[in-house]
């Protein structure tokens, strides 16, 4: 079971959040199959209200398709889905680098504090890394003072973490490298965010750009295996 998203929901409604998402980025369910609350009530071990509020949820995030006749229906992620969702984050966090860098007074005080939980995560799991690794982007977000930006990358901090993990579980050689340089990685970002615009508007866009390289080429391969079995 995942643990992704933002925190403060119900315990099971998180919960039924989680792992929903979860299945259907991996294709576990039909693309467009209509949703029975019940069933979903049944599968997932929680009360029809808990799984109300997490398609209300999913569906914020692109997942869920409320319908005219008021059914609703599970929507898959495709390729433009995480072109899209890539195209968000590079807006949304190039505007926050400008912002600081206009900001006549900076603080990264929320920054530094990540990055102690970050060089003393070890050995934590993939969850607790990708959890730190949402927690890093937020608060260089957050220090541009925008609550727009901020209140942006929320609504879509689930999903990236889901898609994310994906990137994990599908190649364990990535798993292993994106541990090595998870610490150095983000300390160059944070660096450059203190000194210098451009070179962090680049680190950054670098930074995106690689993460949507490999979200690509794992959803591909989830996407292939799927129709392989049809």
């Amino acid at each position: 079971m995942s643990e992704f998203g933002i925190m403060g929901r119900s315990n099971t409604t998180q919960n039924v959040v989680n792992q929903l998402r979860e299945d259907i980025i991996l294709c576990r369910y039909q693309d467009g199959e209509k949703i029975r609350e019940l069933a979903l009530a049944e599968k997932y071990g929680a009360s029809r209200s808990a799984v109300r509020n997490a398609l209300l949820i999913l569906e914020r995030e692109g997942l869920v398709l409320p319908q005219p006749n008021g059914t609703k229906h599970l929507c898959r992620l495709g390729i433009s889905d995480i072109e899209d969702i890539y195209d968000l984050r590079s807006y949304i966090e190039t505007k926050a680098i400008e912002q600081i860098f206009h900001r006549p007074h900076r603080s990264f005080s929320a920054l530094m504090e990540v990055m102690n939980r970050l060089t003393s995560c070890g050995n934590a799991d993939v969850y607790e890394i990708l959890r730190i690794d949402a927690a890093f982007h937020r608060e260089a977000i957050a220090a541009s003072g925008n609550k727009a930006l901020t209140q942006a990358w929320d609504t879509m901090d689930g999903i990236t973490q889901a898609v994310f993990h994906l990137n994990m579980t599908e190649s364990p050689e990535y798993m292993a490298w994106f541990r090595q340089t998870f610490e150095a990685r983000h300390r160059q970002l944070l660096a450059a965010l203190i000194s210098d615009e451009e070179q962090s508007k680049q680190l950054f866009a670098q930074h995106i750009e690689d993460a949507r390289q490999t979200s690509l080429k794992a959803l591909s391969k989830i996407l292939e295996a799927t129709k392989q079995k049809k």
